[in-house]
């Protein structure tokens, strides 16, 4: 092939992009509830536009950063900065459904990534695996599902995209770039802690060409990105007492065996050991083992064979022809990868591949290229693999529900249905404290948004933990499941079931 656009693969895209904005369109539709870390979002997102606050209403951080007694806590799950946009734009619309605004959000950055392989594709020559990664992106069920389902992996995925595009162009004898470079890893760690691969990926490109590289520019990069991660470390010193701070770390710790929560004095807090726990490091060990495992599992299964096989023949085609662009893009996404496997060695895997699929559709398009410019034969191997990827996923979209987030989602899926009408029941009783006591939807905090009462967050904790919980926070009523409903008829009494539907149960304690 030229490198002037391909007709038929004009063709081919541009059916492909009306298919794909009728497919997000869609998922707008079928994204109606709110999955795990969205929740948080939403949250601290209505919580800034009813109170100019990014908190979370509720009691879900167990530290010595925060008040014990309070029900509501800053948000320290995640960086601020996705629910911050969120809470600003329903300022600025005047709503509280926050909800709606992230998904909104999502289709914005689902274009961003879109636009942005166009734009550069045709800018540094290599229109026609624009094209067709154009093409894949539109027609991925993942990508489709992700942008509109309020989280913020795709873009996550859009700024990693900018950021193999930057090391793939970096001019090292100017400032602007490491300026650039600066303001991206800034933004990068204000949008979830995987994307610290931004900056480190520059680092070690850096060293590699040492040789070129200005002092000055390194400087000017590390004064963008403190000039950008400024408003966070302030936020983070006036809430928590120090520049950096993210209360999920913590379950990196306990993983460790450098912390533990539990009943210390008069709270309920997590206290850092200082001394590893051999047993708890050789387990950790053996999770980041087996998360990897399962991360690449879950890579083959969405991406198929087809697109493997292309992805095969871009990695041999781009390190004859382009080595400074395949060095790019293996040097982010082995660093995302090793680094998500470290940090989240416990957590469902599946919705962290939306960042490094377009990685692989970059490369599976170079592939075809490359099949396409040589021999007959091979030009049918291309197309026919270029078929055989949009068909694997195309199955996808019949699933039911279509989503992603979890893998095995459909279990999700129907723990979440028969949790809806309970938390809207819920939220038709009087106002009262909501303990979470339920092992599936975190505990019971996927029901927040929708009953809208405080919550205290009780997952994972003993039995003498949840009676103190209950004392301290004038608990009022219980969510949990049929396992915990077993565990707190024991040893708690007071307590009966006023709402349930076999699989969920909302108990009130009746107090003398």
């Amino acid at each position: 092939m030229n490198r002037y656009p391909s007709k038929s693969l004009l063709i081919i895209t541009l059916l492909a992009l009306v298919l794909g904005a009728y497919l997000r369109i869609a998922s707008f539709n079928w994204n109606n509830r709110l999955q795990g870390d969205v929740n948080l979002f939403a949250l601290a997102a209505r919580e800034f536009v009813a109170h100019n606050r990014l908190y979370y209403p509720m009691k879900i951080e167990y530290s010595d950063h925060v008040e014990y007694q309070a029900l509501q806590a800053p948000a320290s799950y995640h960086p601020p900065l996705w629910s911050f946009v969120c809470g600003l734009l329903g300022k600025v619309f005047h709503t509280d459904d926050t909800f709606f605004i992230l998904k909104v959000m999502c289709e914005v950055a689902g274009v961003l990534l879109i636009a942005t392989i166009a734009y550069f594709g045709v800018r540094a020559g290599w229109p026609n695996e624009a094209l067709v990664t154009i093409c894949l992106i539109a027609l991925s069920p993942m990508l489709v599902d992700f942008s509109a389902n309020g989280s913020l992996y795709v873009l996550s995925a859009a700024m990693i995209i900018l950021t193999i595009i930057l090391l793939e162009h970096f001019r090292y004898q100017g400032i602007t770039d490491y300026f650039l470079a600066g303001i991206l890893s800034g933004l990068g760690l204000q949008v979830h802690v995987t994307m610290i691969c931004i900056p480190i990926a520059f680092l070690l490109s850096w060293i590699r060409e040492h040789s070129q590289i200005r002092w000055q520019g390194v400087l000017a990069s590390v004064l963008a990105e403190l000039l950008v991660l400024t408003p966070w470390m302030f936020w983070n010193l006036h809430h928590f007492g120090k520049p950096f701070y993210l209360y999920s770390s913590y379950e990196l710790l306990k993983a460790l065996g450098l912390a533990h929560t539990g009943i210390y004095g008069e709270v309920i807090t997590t206290r850092v050991t200082g001394s590893v726990d051999l047993v708890l490091m050789r387990h950790y060990i053996s999770s980041v083992i087996e998360c990897s495992l399962a991360f690449l599992r879950s890579y083959g299964l969405e991406s198929g064979p087809f697109c493997l096989m292309l992805a095969l023949a871009g990695c041999f085609a781009l390190f004859q022809r382009d080595q400074r662009k395949a060095k790019a893009l293996v040097l982010i996404s082995v660093l995302y990868i090793t680094i998500f496997c470290s940090l989240h060695p416990f957590k469902y895997v599946y919705r962290f591949l939306v960042p490094v699929l377009p990685v692989t559709y970059i490369v599976a398009a170079f592939g075809f290229v490359k099949l396409c410019s040589a021999h007959p034969f091979w030009k049918s191997v291309g197309w026919l693999c270029l078929a055989g990827t949009i068909a694997w996923g195309a199955q996808g979209f019949f699933e039911q529900p279509p989503t992603r987030y979890y893998h095995n989602d459909g279990d999700h899926a129907a723990y979440y249905e028969r949790m809806l009408p309970l938390a809207k029941e819920l939220g038709q009783l009087e106002p009262g404290v909501v303990l979470g006591y339920s092992r599936s939807l975190d505990g019971g905090f996927e029901t927040v948004y929708w009953h809208r009462f405080p919550f205290v967050y009780g997952r994972g904790r003993e039995i003498d933990e949840i009676q103190k919980l209950i004392g301290d926070f004038d608990v009022r009523y219980i969510w949990t499941d049929q396992k915990g409903l077993h565990k707190i008829e024991t040893r708690l009494p007071e307590a009966k079931v006023v709402l349930g539907n076999d699989l969920y149960y909302v108990l009130e304690i009746h107090r003398k």
